[in-house]
């Protein structure tokens, strides 16, 4: 099982601070055809998408919990949870 957590989204990408610098990548099983799908943080809106980046279309926006829901929907079993793990480094902004 994996598990996702909100804080790896926490750094911003330097060519697009809007967005995470963590993109997380859904089996290549997923979606349609020329779809490539990836977990990402909007930080302008604090939401998290399934973007789709090779049409750079969002596909699903919401909390990480309904994110982390379909992307359980669209692999077709439950193989991913959110929440931190024991490797969890929490940014310093909460510490």
């Amino acid at each position: 099982m994996s598990r996702l957590c909100r804080h790896v989204f926490d750094d911003r990408d330097p060519d697009n601070p809007q967005y995470s610098m963590t993109e997380w990548d859904l089996a290549i099983r997923c979606g349609g055809k020329n779809q490539a799908l990836t977990v990402r943080k909007n930080h302008g809106t604090g939401g998290y998408e399934i973007w789709d980046y090779r049409n750079d279309e969002v596909v699903v926006k919401g909390s990480l919990e309904k994110v982390v829901e379909v992307v359980n929907d669209l692999e077709g079993r439950r193989n991913v949870e959110h929440g931190c793990s024991e490797y969890c480094l929490p940014s310093e902004q909460e510490a």
